[in-house]
């Protein structure tokens, strides 16, 4: 299954800034070449795991955010729902 947004599609709350592949390292985190969407909102700590949602459709799952040290993050990202399937089919 695979599910399709547009970039810099207007949502109720915002829009999709990027949708690109990354890798990230970190102390608690490894994430090695995966789809991943940056939305426009600010979240703060503790909406990791949550979804994210556009058009009323799942798209993603949040992910992380920067800066990594803050209770408020000015920029978040969520993996693609994409991903996440094709994980759970291994």
């Amino acid at each position: 299954m695979t599910i399709l947004w547009k970039t810099a599609s207007l949502d109720k709350v915002g829009k999709i800034l990027s949708i690109k592949k990354c890798t990230v390292h970190s102390a608690d985190l490894e994430i090695v070449d995966k789809l991943f969407i940056q939305p426009s909102f600010v979240a703060n700590v503790g909406m990791s795991g949550g979804p994210l949602i556009s058009e009323n459709r799942l798209i993603g799952l949040m992910s992380f955010g920067l800066p990594s040290d803050s209770i408020i993050k000015k920029e978040v990202y969520a993996i693609s729902i994409n991903e996440i399937l094709e994980a759970l089919k291994r």
